[in-house]
């Protein structure tokens, strides 16, 4: 991150909101499971990991977070798992 604002953390870089995101999607992957979860609860958590890894492997190709909600709004294999709708 310090090679995208150039240590000038007084700055807004709204790149920086999607780096932030990456990493809090990465510490829920990565985090300890639920031990012996229903079977209501493993399929919704399967759904969630899903969306999320989905999620993960497109946040790099945007610049801000606006883009990355629009895409978001708009993608189809993301339909699959939850219906999203924005007012």
């Amino acid at each position: 991150m310090s090679k995208l604002i150039h240590r000038k953390w007084q700055n807004f870089f709204p790149k920086t909101n999607l780096i932030w995101t990456k990493y809090v999607i990465h510490k829920l992957l990565r985090s300890k499971p639920i031990q012996s979860p229903t079977a209501d609860l493993a399929r919704v958590t399967g759904k969630v990991k899903a969306i999320l890894y989905h999620c993960y492997g497109i946040l790099d190709t945007f610049s801000n977070s606006s883009q990355c909600f629009n895409y978001i709004q708009h993608d189809h294999q993301i339909d699959e798992y939850v219906q999203i709708i924005f007012n």
